[in-house]
């Protein structure tokens, strides 16, 4: 069974893996921003349609682009911490960015989700 721990999100230390296909590594799909505003387009069509440029426009203020650094980012470099119910925590551990899942992230990961624990 596999478990969330806080996941060192450190800009120097990430170093981008060659794919095997172009969304999968040793049978893990990967996702990156492209897909992810896929993906966000289709689990909200039915709620009135967004382009994905509009989609576009939330990740980057998100997570922030090459050139600015997003709301969590900002956040962070004040000392602050995200915290999104259930997802988890942006925070800095030992001078890195870190996320810490939250319980329902968890939940889903291990498919454990509706059990009784």
């Amino acid at each position: 069974m596999v478990r969330c721990s806080v996941v060192r999100l450190s800009g120097s230390g990430v170093q981008p893996r060659p794919a095997v296909g172009p969304d999968v590594e040793k049978g893990v799909l990967r996702m990156d921003r492209s897909a992810l505003i896929e993906a966000v387009g289709r689990r909200t069509a039915g709620g009135g349609e967004l382009s994905a440029d509009q989609i576009g426009r939330v990740v980057d203020a998100l997570f922030g682009t090459v050139a600015e650094a997003g709301a969590i980012a900002e956040t962070l470099r004040t000392g602050g911490a995200v915290t999104l119910v259930g997802f988890g925590s942006f925070h800095q551990e030992d001078g890195e960015a870190a996320l810490r899942p939250g319980k329902a992230l968890n939940e889903f990961v291990n498919d454990e989700v509706g059990r009784a624990g």
